[in-house]
């Protein structure tokens, strides 16, 4: 640990003042980027972006470990969830993914992640799709099956709870939360392109990050109810962004080299805010 008493006070009051009473602060490395887990309570290089009143870009740190949060698990503040292929991060309000810890039951690659209005979160993997419990990543399997590695909840328009749907390479598929049954809901209508890794509602629009033809990868609008291209808006500029998620007016992406973008849904240009030693394979707004 580096500084003395002082530095260790401050940041603790810093920690504090942003609402992270149950964060422990540390360089955080997981055994993706090398190194074994901290278990500081103060000090470290975590770097953020300011993404509340404007992200710009600069170098992140390794972010850090939530700590547990008693009965409640995750605490409060927690705005949404990333995921890496094996490990699942909290998201606060600076976007710096802090570690929860290994996404323990689920088998093979996660690759999505979202989570509904009362807080359940959903991983889908190469042949199966889980319940994670937030506390602590631990899987619990709901069925086995192909599904979409772009997920997300939507409202129906009407008072019932938020659906979970996706994308599956080209199809639009809703997705029984209790089961795990799909049902088709369209397609994107065309086989040039195909879903890159995540879909994300923003400002009552269904945008998706696409690969196919000379995208790679580029944002798309899709209509939230057929799933049908509304419109190739244009190139990210990053490859492999496989997390979308809207936040504070925002468009964000997330890319499999740990970068954090904000998106222009007009033109679809993506713009570094911050990168972490992390391979993001997915992200989720909590709505």
């Amino acid at each position: 640990m580096r500084g003395g008493a002082l530095e260790c006070l401050c940041l603790s009051v810093l920690a504090l003042a942003c609402g992270r009473t149950a964060l422990i602060v540390g360089d955080g490395s997981d055994s993706e980027v090398g190194g074994g887990e901290t278990n500081v309570t103060t000090g470290g290089q975590g770097g953020a972006s300011d993404a509340v009143t404007g992200p710009s870009s600069g170098a992140g740190g390794q972010g850090g470990t939530v700590a547990s949060g008693g009965s409640g698990g995750v605490p409060e503040s927690v705005i949404g969830y990333v995921q890496s292929r094996t490990h699942l991060y909290a998201l606060f309000g600076d976007l710096e993914p802090v570690l929860i810890g290994p996404l323990d039951g689920c088998v093979g690659d996660a690759l999505d992640i979202a989570v509904d209005e009362v807080g359940t979160l959903f991983v889908s993997a190469p042949a199966g799709l889980y319940r994670v419990d937030p506390a602590n990543a631990s899987c619990s399997l709901i069925s086995h099956g192909s599904y979409p590695n772009g997920l997300t909840v939507i409202s129906p328009g009407n008072p019932h709870p938020l659906e979970l749907v996706g994308v599956n390479t080209t199809t639009y598929e809703r997705i029984d939360k209790l089961s795990g049954a799909t049902s088709t809901l369209g397609t994107l209508g065309t086989t040039e392109f195909y879903s890159s890794g995540d879909l994300a509602l923003h400002n009552a629009r269904m945008y998706l990050a696409i690969s196919g033809g000379s995208c790679f990868d580029c944002l798309a609008e899709i209509d939230r109810q057929t799933g049908a291209l509304v419109k190739n808006i244009g190139p990210i500029g990053f490859a492999k962004v496989f997390g979308l998620m809207s936040y504070d007016g925002f468009l964000f992406g997330f890319t499999n080299a740990g970068q954090i973008l904000t998106i222009d849904v007009t033109t679809g240009a993506g713009t570094l805010v911050n990168e972490f030693p992390i391979e993001f394979w997915g992200a989720a707004r909590h709505p």
